[in-house]
């Protein structure tokens, strides 16, 4: 019985052709990883594209109804649309249904704050900051309070009336989740008089004391 004997050659030229193969395999699989994560991004961007225009097409919508209806028509309509695997929805918020944030007096101020969950430290903390910020009996020249010099970008009080709701944002004390989720759904710096209970959102009637 005779055995036959792979000459070296041979055995050099078969380890290549497997690592050859190892090699256009691992090509292959990563060409496909790739195609496939670009077809993924693609429809990524596709869908955020139409969601961007959905929805700029409810705010163009809604400032059309606003500008040729009556407020409380509009107030009382559904404004939505759906289109394929996309679609908007508009909530209207009345600036009627806030609390005017220049004239809240800082004893309501304080129980606002408190109901929306502060510790009573941070709640008279954050109140006098508001109040500070929006009093004129300060100079406009003083020197800024600790809590502002030390940021990054050294800012002052107004000293005056917030002219807008954003200026919360640069109050001490202020962080932007509060703002977001409360401040801002909250005060505004429109109206004189009381809060209109038809027009108040639910976060504003949790936060008035005794609703």
């Amino acid at each position: 019985m005779r055995m036959s004997r792979i000459r070296p050659r041979e055995g050099f030229a078969l380890i290549v052709v497997l690592w050859a193969l190892l090699l256009l395999g691992a090509l292959a699989a990563a060409f496909s990883l790739s195609m496939r994560t670009g077809a993924e991004a693609a429809r990524y961007g596709l869908d955020e594209e139409r969601a961007y225009f959905q929805a700029y097409s409810g705010i163009q919508r809604t400032m059309a109804l606003l500008s040729t209806l009556p407020a409380d028509n509009v107030f009382a309509l559904e404004i939505r649309a759906a289109s394929e695997d996309a679609g908007y929805e508009v909530a209207l918020e009345g600036e009627s249904g806030k609390i005017n944030v220049n004239l809240v007096q800082p004893g309501l101020l304080l129980e606002i704050l408190l109901n929306r969950g502060l510790t009573k430290e941070e709640a008279e903390r954050l109140r006098d900051a508001i109040v500070e910020w929006r009093s004129p009996k300060a100079a406009p020249d003083q020197a800024p309070a600790a809590d502002y010099a030390g940021l990054r970008e050294p800012l002052k009080p107004r000293y005056g009336p917030f002219r807008s709701v954003e200026e919360l944002k640069s109050v001490a004390g202020v962080a932007p989740g509060l703002y977001r989720s409360f401040l801002s759904r909250v005060f505004t710096v429109f109206g004189n008089g009381p809060v209109d209970v038809n027009r108040a959102s639910e976060t504003v009637l949790r936060a008035v004391p005794g609703m």
